[in-house]
């Protein structure tokens, strides 16, 4: 029991490690864009980042996927507190996958109408 203990925390902190700061910066063009590097003022411009808003959804949409198996996975073994716990924290992931889908959603959309505005 003490091993999957270890295992189930291991498991989180590397989840965070890897996981975590890929919702900050998912690829270099948020990176750049959030870090005033990239000039947003033609149209390709506001596309690309659309674009880059996308991905982002299709890639929380896959991560939301797997911790809905994971949370799936917890709840099957049985077990009070360590699987309870998990699928709580699956569950909250989960949650804050989705705020972030709405976020990208609306920011693809904006970049899309400003796009739309710009000229070239």
């Amino acid at each position: 029991m003490r091993n999957d203990m270890r295992s189930v925390v291991f498991g989180a902190v590397l989840h965070l490690a890897v996981g975590g700061p890929l919702l900050i910066y998912g690829t270099s063009a948020s990176a750049e864009h959030h870090e005033g590097m990239m000039a947003m003022e033609s149209k390709a411009d506001h596309e690309k980042m659309a674009a880059m808003y996308e991905d982002e959804v299709k890639f929380l949409k896959d991560k939301i996927a797997l911790h809905e198996r994971m949370a799936k996975g917890y709840q099957s073994t049985g077990r009070k507190f360590s699987g309870a716990s998990m699928v709580n924290h699956c569950k909250s992931i989960v949650a804050s996958y989705n705020t972030a889908i709405e976020d990208n959603q609306a920011l693809a959309k904006h970049h899309h109408e400003m796009a739309a505005a710009a000229e070239k």
